[in-house]
């Protein structure tokens, strides 16, 4: 059905549809944009993982996620949730500004550290000891 719908709007040239890969990571570091199209996220890894290979990202600001991972037009473009002309607008601006599109995929990548599992391990650790030390937590 995808393959039709890309047929019949005459984006057989531009729009690939590769099935599925196991690895992404060469498909994210060539990638023009990362669309996060979902309405609900918690910690949205695929927008990490985006960032991380610094491709610059335009996604839907759900209740959670990312609004609390993106600051918009720096490392990334915000929309509102559901508003698909903005999306596309954003889209836009990232395709046609390739300036703005290095920056942010650049700011991006380094935001995307701040999530890296290591540093998270030991923030979670440093959490736990607090907590077993703490009078509080003995109770």
């Amino acid at each position: 059905m995808l393959e039709e719908t890309v047929r019949s709007l005459g984006l057989a040239g531009r729009v690939h549809l590769p099935g599925f890969k196991s690895n992404l990571w060469g498909y994210m570091k060539s990638a023009s944009c990362y669309v996060l199209a979902s309405r609900y996220e918690g910690l949205p890894l695929a927008l990490l993982e985006g960032m991380a290979a610094g491709c610059p990202v335009v996604s839907f600001d759900c209740d959670y996620g990312p609004s609390e991972i993106l600051t918009h037009m720096e490392n990334g473009v915000l929309v509102r949730p559901g508003d698909i002309d903005v999306m596309g607008a954003g889209i836009a601006v990232v395709l046609e500004d390739r300036s703005l599109a290095r920056r942010m995929g650049q700011a991006g990548a380094r935001r995307a550290m701040d999530f890296d599992s290591p540093l998270i391990a030991r923030q979670y650790g440093a959490l736990f000891e607090q907590m077993l030390a703490s009078p509080e937590s003995r109770s």
